[in-house]
């Protein structure tokens, strides 16, 4: 009696420690980890199943591919009926390029749990690997209308119709609709990258309508709920979209501007193209009827405000028109008067929520601090031009600044200090929310966060406020300005500088302290500079013409640069521009600025794929710190790397 009890707390306490051990894993100690399965394998040998599974996962987190191995075939031979298993070896066999293998352990996960959405979804990257899209499709829409609700399933339905749009049988069986319910669900779970999205709508609403033909229903298009979401997310992620909204909103603009009402309906769509052509920060396409409509039209909205007429007729067409022209109105000195305006309808909710959301931002601006001096913000106080915060913010996993560095760099010891509380300077952090994202996932940091544009910290500051972070802090100000606070940071994250500030930033680190570095490479800048020099040919100084030629050229070049997401945003636009004027640095280059910094390399970020085919070629050099192996790799696989260098420094002690 005593005996089975004995064991059967054994087998209790062997089942916590696994629990233990993957809840570890996934916050990134895979250290700890790695001892709690140990520990579950000595408390109870006879049930070792789950504890090797577990144990496998977390070799192959850190990089040691063959001992994962044997530790899930261990597992297999104690238990053989573990679909989990069998996926996690079809991405491993995926990852070493053993595809045909990697399909029959697969169909085996599915086999043994047909059910099961992830064995579903690997089957379905195999496939895809092996050029089978239209396999890999089924499966993954399988799996959505298995589980409609569950996030991984419409996540890698979307990232499918994004990479690969939509296969010729699923456009025959109508599996857009899936397809496009999947893409509203992951819009409104915020959980993938808006250009992701936005791709992915594009390919769905190409199937839906014909915008070569010039002539769909504005009607039916203004109440596509995917349409409007597409045209307020992200813009030129399809050329072909993009050139139809411009002619629509031209079509609704010159048709309409003597009007006194719109129908909701298609102001709602017209206000959609508006913010549309804010977001690229110019408009799009415009011709000189279209500017002296809209000065027009600029001008007459002006005087009506200036008198305070507030016997406005057409109540949806004055929302429409006040929407489009919000900047220059919402900061009138009678901006009030525009709240007595008589707006209805979907238009006029727009147009309230758009001057309530310049309200707020003022008010975070100026809760901005001066980095130096502490000096608030004046009342008001905004700088020029327009900037637009992230759309959708994905949720870091919570843990500590250890964690994380574990996570990216399996194999790698992390300094003791970065498993507690840390000081993080984020440099020209623009909108915040690389910053925001830092403060959540690291609540034990203290994260500052500097820039010269107020307006830009104050969406940073917003963000802070609505997310309850009391750990970061705004502040504008010329980043070197750091210096004069005698304050010095455990991490600098300075992804957005450029490289010749690195001496000066290591001044700002503690010692033993880390910095992100992201430089662009040679091969980078010369692909960016040949295809902004097409551009440039006939585009007589406009970069809204320049860019127009660039996305319908052919070159390789042109189509390299139209395949950088910052390409679609105008400040970034400009960065990269910056990058190509710049020329980029060699990894020879580099090396001398490190080490004139007085700085040693850790190694790179990178993904877990793109690590795994970098190891592949470059077995010995795990943490990519030999960059001059890596400059070759990233020459020959220059759209996957996406053309830089990501750097791990660190300050000696």
């Amino acid at each position: 009696m005593f005996g089975k009890r004995k064991k059967e707390n054994q087998q209790k306490l062997a089942a916590r420690k696994v629990v233990e051990a993957e809840r570890l894993r996934r916050a990134g100690d895979l250290e700890a980890s790695d001892s709690a399965c140990r520990e579950a394998l000595e408390i109870d040998p006879d049930h070792r199943a789950s504890a090797l599974a577990e144990l496998g996962a977390v070799l192959s987190d850190q990089g040691r591919h063959e001992e994962s191995l044997a530790a899930y075939e261990e597992s297999l031979s104690e238990q053989a009926d573990q679909p989990l298993i069998y996926c996690a070896l079809a991405a491993m066999c995926l990852a070493r390029g053993g595809a045909d293998e990697a399909l029959l352990l697969a169909d085996k996960a599915c086999e043994l749990a047909p059910g099961l959405a992830s064995a579903k979804i690997t089957r379905a990257n195999v496939l895809d690997q092996l050029g089978r899209s239209e396999g890999a499709f089924d499966e993954l829409s399988l799996a959505y209308r298995v589980a409609p609700r569950d996030v991984d399933n419409f996540t890698a339905l979307t990232d499918f119709v994004a990479r690969r749009g939509l296969t010729a049988a699923a456009i025959r069986q109508g599996a857009w609709q899936d397809c496009e319910a999947a893409v509203l669900g992951a819009f409104h779970a915020g959980c993938m990258n808006g250009l992701q999205i936005a791709a992915a709508a594009g390919a769905i609403l190409c199937v839906k309508y014909d915008f070569s033909a010039g002539e769909v229903n504005q009607e039916q298009l203004s109440n596509d709920e995917l349409f409007i979401r597409l045209l307020q997310e992200c813009v030129n992620s399809n050329p072909v979209i993009e050139k139809f909204c411009a002619g629509l909103r031209r079509h609704i603009l010159m048709n309409n501007h003597h009007s006194e009402e719109l129908p909701t309906s298609v102001a709602r769509l017209a206000a959609a193209l508006a913010l549309q052509s804010h977001n690229n920060g110019y408009v799009l396409w415009t011709d000189g009827e279209e500017e002296k409509v809209l000065a027009g039209e600029e001008q007459r909205l002006g005087e009506v405000i200036q008198a305070a007429k507030t016997n406005v007729t057409g109540a949806t067409r004055a929302a429409l028109q006040l929407y489009a022209m919000y900047r220059p109105l919402a900061h009138h000195a009678g901006a009030d008067t525009i709240l007595d305006l008589p707006l209805g309808g979907e238009a006029g909710r727009l147009v309230l929520l758009t001057i309530r959301e310049v309200r707020e931002l003022t008010a975070a601006s100026a809760r901005v601090l001066g980095f130096v001096d502490g000096a608030p913000a004046p009342p008001g106080a905004q700088a020029d031009g327009a900037i637009f915060p992230w759309t959708h913010f994905e949720t870091p996993e919570l843990g500590s600044l250890m964690a994380y560095l574990r996570r990216q760099f399996p194999g790698y010891s992390p300094p003791e200090w970065s498993a507690g509380a840390c000081d993080i300077l984020i440099p020209a952090c623009g909108s915040g929310e690389q910053a925001a994202g830092l403060a959540l996932g690291f609540p034990a940091c203290r994260v500052f966060a500097i820039d010269l544009q107020r307006s830009a910290l104050g969406y940073g500051a917003r963000k802070a406020l609505k997310l309850g972070l009391g750990n970061i802090e705004f502040a504008v100000g010329e980043v070197m300005a750091a210096r004069d606070r005698k304050q010095r940071f455990h991490f600098i994250d300075a992804r957005r500088l450029s490289p010749e500030l690195i001496s000066e930033l290591a001044e700002l680190l503690v010692p033993g302290g880390l910095m992100r570095l992201d430089v662009a490479g040679k091969g980078h800048a010369e692909k960016l500079a040949s295809a902004f020099e097409f551009g440039a040919r006939q585009a007589a100084g406009s970069l809204q013409v320049a860019r127009r030629d660039i996305c319908h050229a052919m070159s390789e070049a042109c189509q390299y640069l139209c395949r950088q997401g910052d390409f679609y945003d105008l400040s970034n636009c400009l960065r990269l521009l910056a990058v190509a004027e710049r020329g980029g640095s060699s990894a020879e280059d580099l090396l001398s600025d490190i080490s004139r910094a007085g700085l040693r390399l850790i190694g790179q970020f990178a993904s877990p794929d793109l690590r795994a085919g970098y190891r592949t070629s470059c077995p010995g050099d795990p943490l990519l710190e030999n960059l001059t192996m890596y400059e070759g790799f990233m020459r020959e696989n220059l759209a996957e790397t996406g053309g830089a260098f990501r750097l791990l420094l660190q300050k000696p002690e």
